[in-house]
């Protein structure tokens, strides 16, 4: 090793970057864009990849109409980035030559699947309001299920979590994440089942776009939530799921609600029905105060009615009784004044009757008189002149 040349790191790196810089300048390449983004500061980073290998790419320029799936082909130059020993292409221009293989078949695949109904709104299955186990599919490496299992366990204590460890990346994915579904639906053990993993690539994400895997989910009658990659990454699981979750973070607040909200929400309902029951309450209330006055108002009309009815019956009848024995009576006195004005008192004298006067005065009770008064009787021929003698009271 005396003589050997040895190099440190960074003359490696600066070395390796000269000759890839001579080398490899000005070169075409063609390719699939995947992983493309780019920042604020107007950089662009990308994949380009084919069936086997992929280098990254970065461009100063903005790229517009740019996008995963693409098949273009770039101009550039390779460089190798000094500080971490990664080589990447420095593209000069870039040109659109089709859609890449992979894409195209997904989008194929997604036409087929959507014309067959499987992802219709009339098929999706209600999520469980309140779910007593809960299965997750997905990697038990990496902060996905930590984040999952810890904000179930915050939010919802009481409920049990069974996962099934799967590979969640690339499309030879798709074969575990499809056991992981059969062996929950097999059990049936759980009341809903979140497949989940975190962002990526479109290549990272494949095994979510395997049309075996994606029947199954539709077959599933435990309803599913798809908590696939980031809020703008869309797989094939998350059309054909009962519930499409942003984030697995979102799909383990949708799943449970927290001990929290459902003490609110009593509340809330409690509060409304007690209201609800009080309005009721007080309605009927008035509807019965008013029926009751209503009838009490009846009733007094009706027994103010009977007794008037009976008033005027009394009055008519003592009207008709009164009327009645005044005609007699006016009828009798008709009759006596006939019977006086046929009787005179000449012909009462003629009778043999007689008039006891004392100083001109019919005498006509014994009380009138006293003994050694001197009384005139007069008779139908002429009177008579007594003093009394004696006066008998009759017994």
């Amino acid at each position: 090793m005396n003589n050997q040349l040895i190099y440190t790191v960074t003359q490696l790196n600066n070395q390796s970057s000269t000759y890839l810089r001579n080398k490899f300048n000005n070169i075409w390449v063609r390719g699939e864009i995947s992983s493309f983004k780019t920042y604020p500061s107007g950089y662009t980073y990308f994949t380009l990849k084919d069936n086997k290998s992929q280098v990254s790419c970065v461009s100063f320029n903005i790229l517009n109409d740019i996008q995963d799936g693409l098949e273009v082909t770039i101009n550039g130059d390779v460089d190798l980035y000094v500080a971490k020993g990664n080589y990447q292409i420095k593209v000069n221009s870039i040109f659109e030559t089709g859609k890449g293989k992979l894409w195209l078949n997904y989008i194929k695949l997604k036409n087929k699947l959507e014309q067959e109904g499987l992802f219709s709104t009339q098929v999706k299955k209600d999520l469980p309001k309140f779910p007593k186990k809960i299965g997750i599919i997905t990697s038990l490496n990496g902060s996905v299920i930590k984040d999952l299992v810890n904000i179930i366990k915050r939010r919802a204590s009481y409920i049990k979590i069974i996962v099934r460890d799967t590979k969640v990346n690339g499309l030879q994915s798709s074969n575990d994440l499809l056991s992981g579904l059969n062996e929950f639906i097999e059990y049936k053990d759980v009341d809903v089942i979140i497949i989940a993993r975190g962002g990526g690539s479109f290549e990272d994400l494949m095994g979510f776009n395997s049309e075996n895997l994606t029947r199954r989910i539709y077959e599933c009658t435990i309803p599913i939530i798809s908590a696939v990659g980031h809020e703008t990454d869309f797989t094939l699981c998350d059309f054909v799921s009962d519930f499409r979750a942003s984030t697995p973070s979102e799909a383990a607040e949708i799943v449970c609600i927290d001990k929290v909200d459902i003490n609110f929400q009593i509340d809330a309902i409690y509060n409304s029905l007690f209201k609800l029951i009080q309005n009721k309450v007080d309605k009927n209330k008035i509807i019965f105060e008013k029926f009751l006055n209503s009838l009490t108002r009846k009733n007094n009309y009706s027994i103010f009615t009977t007794k008037q009815n009976k008033v005027k019956y009394c009055y008519q009848s003592l009207n008709n009784s009164t009327i009645h024995k005044l005609n007699k009576s006016k009828i009798k006195l008709n009759l006596y004044k006939k019977i006086f004005s046929s009787i005179s008192i000449d012909k009462i004298k003629k009778m043999g009757f007689a008039l006891v006067k004392k100083n001109e005065v019919v005498i006509k009770n014994i009380n009138d008189i006293s003994v050694n008064e001197e009384i005139c009787i007069e008779l139908n021929n002429g009177y008579i002149k007594s003093v009394i003698k004696d006066i008998y009271e009759k017994k």
